[in-house]
């Protein structure tokens, strides 16, 4: 069956987009090139701009798909700026969103060192999202949120704290904004700036709202966590880790080659403990979802259904050849 052509028109546009986008990468390269005629000397080869052009990096759609972001160095090197720009899907028009200087106030290089990242299914933390409607964008760097109104161009911090944070997500409403730190999940309100720790219970052995290393590797899982449509409450993964071997790893990105210990359950040995909760978001008790006496289970996917008061669950066995789907209320977990 063909594609209906207003789906075939929304895809072509899409593309001409990333085209464009893709050609304002390369373009210092190419002209470079360009410019030094048909000789290729060692010395272009190891000098900037790379012949292979530079890397697209931090592309975000706006929801309502008429707007695409990236970053784009501000300068030429390996140490030029970065800024974020923005292309207009209908018309093809870029233009500088955020620029060098207030970039950089937004999000500062990290304090810590890089570690290793293991896992075929890790995927790089977003950089920033855009707030529903477009008009605003959620800064996440290594322990602060930061939110830019884009239509005063004023900032504000959402979180004063020394402590890393992760997983940043904007609430469907856009009012709220949630985060892990510490292994637990927590909320803050964007316009009062009270923060609520929605989990209690998170620590090393037990993962509130955050992925260990078997799900974003064996189920291509990027989230421990979901808001509700209606933006009333969020369901999430507590995974108990205390089953689970640990492994030592040196970090060779590291100065001095650290030791660093990972739970990893090799073939036969024991998976975490997976169970869904599903908490208010002002706070309060955790409503656990009843799924059934096996623990040795994986649980798959969890999806909100619109009416924002029962769950979608999908449950696979270890064996993985055996999936069931079961709908779950969120008030009383049967």
């Amino acid at each position: 069956m063909s594609r209906p052509l207003s789906n075939r028109i929304r895809l072509a546009s899409a593309l001409t987009v990333l085209a464009e986008v893709l050609a304002i990468a390369l373009s210092p390269a190419l002209s470079h090139a360009q410019s030094a005629g048909k000789q290729l000397t060692v010395e272009r080869i190891f000098s900037s701009p790379s012949l292979s052009g530079a890397s697209l990096q931090g592309l975000e759609w706006t929801q309502d798909g008429r707007r695409l972001s990236y970053f784009h160095p501000a300068g030429e090197g390996r140490d030029a700026r970065k800024e974020l720009w923005v292309v207009d899907a209908a018309t093809g028009r870029h233009s500088v969103l955020v620029d060098a200087d207030k970039l950089a106030a937004i999000l500062p290089p990290p304090k810590t060192p890089p570690s290793q990242s293991t896992g075929l299914g890790r995927v790089p933390a977003q950089q920033y999202l855009w707030a529903p409607g477009g008009n605003a964008l959620l800064f996440a760097g290594e322990n602060s949120l930061t939110w830019l109104d884009l239509n005063t161009q004023q900032t504000k911090s959402l979180t004063v704290t020394d402590e890393r944070v992760s997983d940043a997500k904007i609430s469907p409403d856009g009012e709220w904004v949630s985060f892990i730190r510490n292994h637990n999940l927590w909320v803050v309100n964007v316009s009062s700036l009270k923060e609520t720790q929605l989990s209690r219970g998170g620590n090393d052995d037990f993962l509130e709202g955050e992925l260990d290393w078997v799900y974003p590797e064996e189920l291509d899982l990027h989230a421990a966590y979901w808001w509700s449509p209606d933006s009333s409450r969020i369901a999430y993964l507590e995974m108990d880790e205390r089953q689970v071997t640990k492994y030592p790893l040196v970090n060779f990105l590291s100065y001095i080659g650290e030791i660093q210990t990972m739970r990893y359950p090799k073939a036969g040995d024991a998976n975490p403990v997976v169970r869904v909760g599903v908490v208010p978001v002002d706070g309060g008790k955790t409503q656990w979802i009843a799924a059934g006496p096996d623990t040795d289970v994986y649980i798959a996917r969890v999806n909100w259904l619109p009416d924002s008061r029962r769950l979608a669950i999908q449950q696979l066995n270890r064996a993985q050849n055996r999936l069931d789907l079961f709908l779950a209320s969120s008030e009383t977990g049967g």
